[in-house]
């Protein structure tokens, strides 16, 4: 079984060479390693064919394309029975390729197969963490949570899939529902071999990722691959996926999402859009806690009995979403005057002290 590494690489020199390092360490030998430079303008060349002596490695140029473009180029290039992908900002353990080896013996009439993944920060190597994984067994199953790292896919060479060419749209997800739909599932193998590094690339931009996910996903709908509901079930869940991610991160994007978010509901839901009411915003800070008031002139609501947004039979339904992403955004969020009040606070004082305990941890 020949394995073809394919490694599609954009201004990729300040990470291709740990990369290609990872490749190179595999205990199962690549037959072969096709790196497709998408139109750098960097040293991304000159990285690559240093390791020319430990890899049998072939370099396609194209111009900037886009990462599904260089996939698919990478494919065409390869002449292996199976494709292993990573991103030039990843790296493999030692037995990524023996552990694929395995799965493509082990389970002939599977044609692809992902494991899950090791996130990684480089400069704080103690804070990787494995990733929740689970088996895709349907659509429905994907569609409540994507699981599958492009880093991660082995592939039968022989398997009809193609990755999106379309660069303002995500080249992964709606080739995934694409297989999917048609009933091809994958294999998850069971052990992390990928680690996968945080905030540097695509995921730097959180919000532009799910944008160019959803102009996917709704790619898909238009061709008929998942249903009108469907794609409102995985918008909704993408959306508050995001505001998990704001959170976690701690920074300005969070409040805009939060504060936009109640300042809409007062506007819409509070006011009724009434020109002649007003939205009152008052903002104060202790050094420990940043605190938002929000106050309309709107008769209040029930705030302690809205519908779950993320119920399927709610997703079409505009009541509860805004006060679930508040809830989820800020630390804490109290209701007044009969929901016409909305306080939200941001503990700013426990985030330093888990960082500064976190720090301790490393030392010790």
């Amino acid at each position: 079984m020949r394995i073809s590494v394919i490694i599609p690489a954009y201004n990729a020199e300040s990470t291709l060479a740990e990369c290609l390092e990872s490749v190179a360490r595999q205990s199962v030998r690549p037959f072969e390693v096709v790196l497709v430079d998408d139109g750098s303008t960097d040293n991304t060349y000159r990285e690559a064919v240093r390791f020319e002596t430990k890899l049998t490695l072939r370099v396609v140029s194209q111009e900037n394309s886009g990462l599904g473009k260089a996939r698919n180029e990478g494919m065409a290039a390869a002449t292996g029975d199976a494709y292993a992908f990573l991103d030039a900002d990843d790296v493999w353990l030692p037995n990524k390729l023996e552990q694929g080896m395995k799965g493509l013996l082990k389970y002939p009439k599977t044609a692809w197969f992902y494991t899950p993944i090791l996130e990684w920060t480089p400069d704080k190597e103690n804070s990787t963490r494995k990733r929740a994984c689970s088996q895709v067994s349907s659509l429905q199953s994907f569609l409540s949570y994507n699981p599958i790292v492009p880093s991660t896919i082995i592939m039968r060479s022989g398997f009809d899939y193609t990755w999106e060419n379309d660069r303002n749209l995500q080249e992964d997800v709606g080739a995934y529902i694409r297989v999917l739909s048609r009933g091809d599932f994958p294999k998850m193998l069971p052990e992390a071999t990928l680690k996968y590094r945080l905030d540097f690339g695509m995921t730097a931009d959180a919000e532009g990722h799910v944008n160019k996910v959803m102009r996917a996903v709704s790619k898909a709908k238009d061709l008929g691959y998942i249903s009108e509901k469907e794609f409102r079930i995985y918008q909704v869940r993408k959306a508050y996926e995001l505001a998990r991610t704001y959170k976690k991160r701690g920074n300005t994007e969070a409040q805009k999402k939060w504060k936009a978010e109640a300042v809409n509901n007062a506007i819409h839901h509070g006011n009724k859009s009434n020109p002649n009411k007003e939205v009152k915003i008052i903002f104060n800070s202790d050094g420990s806690v940043l605190k938002f008031t929000i106050k309309d002139d709107g008769p209040g609501f029930d705030f302690d009995n809205l519908p779950d947004p993320t119920d399927p039979q709610n997703i079409e339904k505009p009541h509860g979403r805004g006060v679930f992403l508040m809830r989820n955004l800020a630390d804490e969020i109290e209701f007044s005057d009969d929901g016409a009040t909305v306080i939200m606070s941001f503990n700013l004082e426990n985030e330093l002290l888990k960082e500064v305990q976190k720090e301790k941890e490393e030392e010790a």
